[in-house]
């Protein structure tokens, strides 16, 4: 695969000289459609090279059935590296402005539904939602004011057409966001239930005469007073965050940041509360088995199953949700440098 890649950029070198000394008009023509192909399937170091020869060969290149320029076809397609190459254009205004044969301008083109292939890289409906949103709020952002009022040929603005088109995905996303937030505060909430009748009943009981713990001064007691706690506190965080996942209006917005954010710390609280929880059954097994110490090794090294087992579960669900959230947006970078 190595050597067909750059078998490819040797090829696309020459392919790039012969088209130097060629009408452009003619190249143009010839072009349209592998330049819309490498378009919708993101193949970035055609387009640079094609830039780096002339870029009117992309400002005006257009499909004649749709009136679709590669502006539009960069957005329909979600390519975010093309995106970012054409808005670095110089005459991005002109690419700006064209509407498809149905009224379409840009953002209602980011209001479309895009295909499977540019959503499949993302774990749930939620976090494609996400990125949904994340798309549009670019394109508002950088397009002029008018055309977020501006309707299509439906009669329909930007919006509204957002709306219509994604309000399946919408529904889809509440539903795997309820579904495991729910299998997640049985959990944390499991969490809580322990830990609380642990720092209730301490281990080795209390001093009939001070009314004191018996192991108070021994260091392993309290990393064990101090893991319960903690496992207690991140437990009841966790507990909270996703009861307010459940409960959520589910309002469009609220899938760009609210909902993830609530989703990304009770997940990470409810890894944190099990860890912990661990912890400070080690400690109190230390406290009072330390006379059998390779039975104690043993049972803590057992113990470090149950987390190793969640962590393999909710953690790469934690790293996508936050790199999601916070760096999703990073996408769009610069314009005109990648």
């Amino acid at each position: 695969m190595k050597l067909i890649h750059t078998q490819c950029f040797e090829l696309l070198h020459v392919f790039s000289e012969i088209i130097k000394t060629s009408d452009h008009n003619q190249i143009k023509d010839a072009l349209r459609n592998a330049i819309f192909e490498a378009t919708g399937r993101g193949f970035v170091e055609f387009l640079i090279s094609l830039k780096e020869i002339n870029p009117d060969i992309l400002t005006w290149c257009t499909d004649g059935d749709t009136r679709m320029n590669i502006f539009l076809h960069s957005i329909k397609f979600r390519q975010a590296d093309i995106y970012n190459l054409l808005y670095g254009l110089r005459s991005k205004e002109i690419m700006v402005d064209r509407v498809d044969k149905d009224g379409n301008n840009a953002l209602h083109m980011v209001a479309f539904m895009p295909p499977f292939s540019a959503l499949s890289n993302k774990a749930g409906p939620a976090l494609k939602m996400q990125s949904e949103l994340q798309w549009f709020k670019e394109i508002e952002n950088t397009m002029p004011p008018h055309y977020a009022e501006s309707k299509n040929s439906d009669g329909m603005t930007p919006r509204e057409l957002f709306s219509k088109n994604h309000g399946d995905l919408m529904i889809e996303g509440e539903k795997w966001m309820k579904e495991t937030a729910s299998f997640c505060i049985v959990s944390s909430a499991l969490v809580v239930t322990i830990m609380f009748a642990a720092a209730i009943t301490i281990p080795g009981g209390n001093d009939q005469n001070t009314g004191f713990p018996m192991f108070q001064n021994k260091k392993l007691f309290k990393v064990f007073m101090i893991s319960d706690i903690f496992s207690v506190f991140s437990s009841t965080v966790s507990v909270l965050e996703f009861l307010g996942v459940i409960t959520s209006r589910y309002a469009e917005e609220d899938f760009l940041k609210a909902l993830p954010t609530k989703m990304t710390t009770g997940v990470a609280c409810l890894l944190f509360s099990v860890a912990t929880m661990m912890l400070s059954f080690c400690a109190v097994i230390f406290t009072m088995f330390k006379e059998d110490l390779e039975i104690t090794i043993l049972i803590c090294v057992l113990a470090i199953f149950p987390v190793y087992s969640l962590a393999m579960q909710v953690f790469p669900l934690l790293v996508e949700i936050f790199v999601s959230t916070y760096y999703g947006p990073s996408i769009f970078r610069e314009k005109g440098k990648l």
